[in-house]
C-alpha cells in the first residue's frame, strides 16, 4: 500500500507506506493547531496567523478563506495498490456536527490505479444564523509504466458549500455576562445571509522519462517531459434578503432602493505547464519550461479575460554529499501581471549525521499585482476598480531541523512594499513604503517515555501592524502519555493539547466580500484554549473521545479570535476511522 502527493508524483522514490501511528483524528479544528484564526464554527471562514495570508506570487482571484475545508493537491494522496483500499471516518461533535470521510482504491490492473474519495461535513454553530455544510468528491486515477517510462495522473473534483453568515453578536457586552450554555437567545447582525459556492476542478499531467538510466537510480533517466493541464470552474455567490440593516447602513453608504445585497462571482480558469527535466549523474535535476493562463470572469453578470505567460527554471532537487538545495525562477513574459517574477533559493547541509542535524539558508523574493478580486469587485452595494502597482516581498530565512532530536528552529526576515490590504471600509487599500517584520518559530517534541510534550512556539514582529494584524506570541502543542497495552494490540495515548495567542487587534470578517479587513478598536486573544483527548489504535481501527475548550465558563469570557465571533463553548466530541485492506 503505498502513495505519494502530487507534487512529488515524479520522483520514483517519494512513494510511502500508510502512517499506521494513531491518527490525529481529535484535532479536527483546524484553527487553533494550524496557526489560523476562526469564526466559532468549524466550516467559516478563516485566515493564516503569518505575513503571508493575504499577499502572494502569481494570479489568483482571492476566495480563499474557506480553502482548509476543501480538497488541496498539496496533501492529497494518490495512491498505488496491491489489493484494495478502504477508509471510513466518522466525526461527531457539539451543535450537531458530523463529518464522513470515505475513500475507495484499488488497482484494477498492474500500474493503473482507480480512487474515489466523498467527504461530507455539517455543524449547527452555537449561535443563530452559522450553519456550515460542506460537500467534497474526487474521482482520480493515475498509472505508471513498469519501467517508469511514462506515467499520468488525472482528477474530477466537485466541491460545494452553504455557509449561514451571521456577522458575530451585536452586544459583546450581552456575551461576557452571559454564563448559560446556550447562545442561541443572543442577536446577531445579519439573520438572512449567506455564502454559496460551487466548484468544479479537472486536471491531467502526464511525464515521459526517456534517455539513459539515472546511475543512482534505476527508475529514473535522465531526460523528462512534463505536461500539465487544469480546468477550474468556479461559482461563488452571496446573498441577503435585508441589505438595509445596520450592518450594512452603519459602514457603507447603501442605496436605499437596493434591499438585496448579494454578488456574483464566476470563473472557468484553464492553466497549462509544459517542461522538460534532465538529471545529471549526481542526481541534480534542472527543469525549465513555460506556464499559459487563461481566466473568464463575471462578477455581476460583467466578463472580463484574464490571459498570462511565463517562463520558468528550476533546480527542484539538488543532492551532493551532505548538502541539498533547490531553486526556482518564474517570470511572467506576457499577458496579466506581465513582468512579475519571483524566486526561490534554498541551500542546506546535513552537519550532524548521527542527530540528523541540518542547516540550511533559503532567499524568497517576488513582485506581483495582488489578487483580482483586490483589483476589481461588484456587488449589489460595494463595488470597486483599482489600479494597483506590484507588491514587492523579500525574505531571507535561516534554519536548523534534527529529525532524531525532534527539533525546528526557523527564521524569517521579510520586507513588503506597496503591501495591499482591505481597510475598515471594507475596500482594498495599498500602503506606500516598505513595511518589514521577523518569525521566529520553535519546535520542540519532549519525551521521557511514556510521556510526551510537544511545544511550537512562534514570535512574530512588523514595523506597521496597522497594516499587517498578527499575535505577537503563539503557543501551541499537546502534553500526553502514549503507550502499548493487550500485548502491544491496543496503542493508545491520553492527554490535552493547548492554544494560545498574545492580545492584538485581529483582523475583522466583511461577509458579502469573503475577505478579512483592518481595525484597531477591538482587542482579541490572551485566553488559553485547552482540549482534553483520549485517543487509540487498535490494529487499523482508530478513535478518540474529546473535550473541548475545557476552560471556558471557569475564566474571563474572551474566547474570541476575531472579534466579534465567540469560538466554541466546551463541548464533547469522538470520532472513528477504520482501514480496510487484505
Amino acid at each position: 500500500m503505498l502513495r505519494v502527493v502530487l507534487e512529488d508524483y515524479y520522483d520514483a522514490d517519494s512513494l510511502t507506506p500508510l502512517d499506521t501511528n494513531v491518527k490525529s483524528l481529535y484535532r479536527f479544528l483546524p484553527a487553533l493547531f494550524n496557526e489560523r484564526n476562526s469564526l466559532g464554527n468549524i466550516g467559516l471562514a478563516g485566515e493564516q496567523l503569518d505575513e503571508k495570508a493575504h499577499s502572494s506570487f502569481g494570479y489568483h482571484l482571492g476566495n480563499d478563506v474557506f480553502n482548509p475545508y476543501l480538497f488541496s493537491k498539496q496533501t492529497n494522496y494518490f495512491y498505488q495498490t496491491k489489493i484494495p483500499y478502504v477508509q471510513v471516518t466518522y466525526l461527531n461533535g457539539p451543535r450537531k456536527y458530523q463529518e464522513i470521510d470515505l475513500v475507495f482504491s484499488q488497482n484494477i490492473r498492474k500500474g493503473l490505479n482507480l480512487t474515489a474519495k466523498f467527504d461530507r461535513f455539517s455543524s449547527e454553530g452555537f449561535y443563530l444564523n452559522q450553519k456550515s455544510i460542506f460537500s467534497n468528491f474526487e474521482l482520480q486515477s493515475n498509472f505508471v509504466t513498469k519501467n517508469r517510462r511514462y506515467g499520468i495522473l488525472g482528477s474530477w473534483i466537485i466541491e460545494k458549500y452553504e455557509i449561514q453568515e451571521n456577522g458575530g453578536i451585536q452586544s459583546d457586552s450581552a456575551f461576557l455576562e452571559n454564563l448559560s450554555q446556550n447562545k442561541l437567545g443572543l442577536e446577531v447582525n445579519l439573520r438572512n445571509a449567506t455564502n454559496y459556492s460551487d466548484r468544479r476542478r479537472v486536471f491531467l499531467n502526464q511525464f515521459f522519462q526517456f534517455g539513459r538510466r539515472n546511475e543512482m537510480n534505476k527508475s529514473e533517466y535522465h531526460s523528462m517531459i512534463i505536461w500539465e493541464n487544469e480546468v477550474n470552474i468556479l461559482d461563488y455567490w452571496f446573498d441577503d434578503t435585508d441589505s438595509l440593516s445596520d450592518f450594512y447602513l452603519n459602514n457603507i453608504a447603501v442605496d436605499t432602493s437596493i434591499h438585496f445585497a448579494y454578488d456574483q462571482n464566476g470563473e472557468t480558469r484553464y492553466n497549462t505547464l509544459l517542461a522538460y527535466s534532465y538529471t545529471l549523474p549526481n542526481d541534480i535535476e534542472f527543469r525549465a519550461g513555460t506556464k499559459y493562463l487563461n481566466s473568464q470572469i463575471t462578477q455581476n453578470q460583467i466578463d472580463s479575460t484574464i490571459n498570462s505567460t511565463s517562463l520558468l527554471f528550476e533546480i527542484p532537487r539538488f543532492n551532493v554529499n551532505r548538502f541539498h538545495g533547490a531553486l526556482s525562477y518564474e517570470l511572467v513574459v506576457d499577458g496579466f501581471n506581465e513582468d512579475a517574477e519571483e524566486l526561490n533559493i534554498d541551500f542546506g547541509a546535513e552537519l550532524w549525521k548521527a542527530q540528523s542535524l541540518i542547516v540550511g539558508v533559503g532567499f524568497e523574493s517576488w513582485s506581483s499585482l495582488p489578487a483580482y478580486n483586490r483589483l476589481n469587485y461588484r456587488s449589489s452595494i460595494l463595488n470597486w476598480s483599482n489600479n494597483f502597482n506590484f507588491i514587492f516581498y523579500d525574505a531571507l530565512k535561516f534554519y536548523i531541523t534534527s529529525e532524531k532530536l525532534k527539533l525546528g528552529l526557523h527564521a524569517r526576515i521579510y520586507n513588503y512594499d506597496n503591501y495591499v490590504a482591505i481597510g475598515s471600509d471594507f475596500r482594498p487599500v495599498q500602503f506606500d513604503g516598505t513595511n518589514s517584520g521577523y518569525r521566529l518559530e520553535l519546535s520542540k517534541l519532549f519525551s521521557v517515555k511514556p510521556f510526551y510534550l510537544d511545544v511550537n512556539l512562534v514570535y512574530q514582529n512588523v514595523d506597521n501592524p496597522d497594516q499587517i494584524a498578527l499575535p505577537e506570541w503563539m503557543i501551541h502543542g499537546s502534553l500526553y502519555y502514549k503507550d502499548f497495552v493487550f500485548r502491544k494490540a491496543l496503542e493508545w495515548k491520553i492527554g490535552f493539547d493547548y492554544y494560545w495567542n498574545s492580545e492584538y487587534y485581529a483582523n475583522m470578517y466583511f461577509p458579502l466580500t469573503r475577505s478579512f479587513y483592518l481595525q484597531n478598536e477591538n482587542l482579541v486573544g490572551n485566553f488559553p484554549f485547552i482540549d482534553v483527548f483520549l485517543a487509540a489504535r487498535i490494529k487499523r481501527a482508530h478513535g478518540f473521545l474529546r473535550m473541548n475548550n475545557l476552560l471556558q465558563g471557569f475564566l474571563d469570557q474572551n474566547y474570541m479570535m476575531v472579534f466579534p465571533y465567540p469560538m466554541p463553548d466546551r463541548g464533547f466530541a469522538f470520532g472513528i476511522s477504520w482501514d480496510f485492506y487484505n
